[in-house]
């Protein structure tokens, strides 16, 4: 991982064989960053992905071996016990040049991920709901 430090937050570029999310929060939490937004691209393989359905208060999951990472946003808040929350979303693009999105649950980086986490002035906290059982912000 390679951090270049702005007055903001920072630009981070996660090399190959790096797992976006841990490595992320790992960052987040190390640099004392605490509420960010967060954006970036690149290329990732085994990447987990999911849909919510409310209905059933469960994701329906997939994992794609291959992908261009086309677009990543999300944001990083706290979790009640103070533990650092990354949530984000993704559009992938597949060899067949299909789109395909959703909730981030994994991805290894196989060229490379260049990402945005931009300090947010706030204190977020994600605290479980009862309806649904995930974690919101409050």
């Amino acid at each position: 991982m390679k951090v270049h430090h702005l007055p903001d937050g920072a630009f981070v570029v996660l090399e190959r064989g790096e797992e976006v999310v841990a490595s992320l929060s790992r960052l987040i939490g190390e640099q004392g960053l605490g509420a960010c937004t967060i954006t970036g691209i690149g290329a990732l393989r085994d990447v987990e992905v999911g849909f919510f359905e409310v209905k059933n208060r469960a994701y329906i999951r997939q994992v794609f071996p291959e992908a261009e990472l086309l677009s990543m946003s999300g944001n990083a808040s706290s979790l009640e016990d103070g533990r650092v929350a990354v949530h984000l979303h993704v559009v992938l693009g597949l060899k067949d040049f299909r789109a395909v999105g959703g909730h981030l649950f994994a991805g290894t980086v196989s060229v490379t991920a260049e990402i945005r986490v931009q300090r947010v002035e706030a204190s977020l906290v994600r605290r479980e709901d009862q309806e649904t059982g995930l974690r919101l912000l409050a």
